[in-house]
């Protein structure tokens, strides 16, 4: 019951935050539009300004697009590769982008 009512909720925010992109298939080439909550790169620097951390670009997208780790994501008219997929087990999919 509450995976269902959590799979509900992952819907619901991706519809309220999630923003246009698309996708590029690596075996077909094609591209379709999708619905992505994306998140830049940023870095975390100490008061002496030394970079202590720092975070790739990530997008979150609807499971139900079934995203291939091998796919395309454009996004504001710039390629990003997926590094890698994790599913949240709620109904969105984490990805980690770098630029293509």
């Amino acid at each position: 019951m509450a995976i269902k009512a959590l799979r509900n909720v992952a819907k619901a925010v991706n519809r309220i935050f999630g923003e246009p992109a698309i996708r590029v298939r690596f075996d077909t080439d094609t591209e379709e539009p999708v619905s992505v909550i994306f998140q830049e790169s940023y870095a975390d620097f100490d008061i002496d300004g030394v970079q202590v951390s720092n975070r790739q670009p990530t997008a979150w997208i609807h499971d139900t697009v079934n995203i291939d780790s091998r796919d395309l994501l454009r996004y504001g008219g710039v390629d990003y590769r997926i590094s890698y997929l994790e599913p949240d087990g709620y109904g969105l999919v984490r990805l980690y982008l770098e630029l293509d």
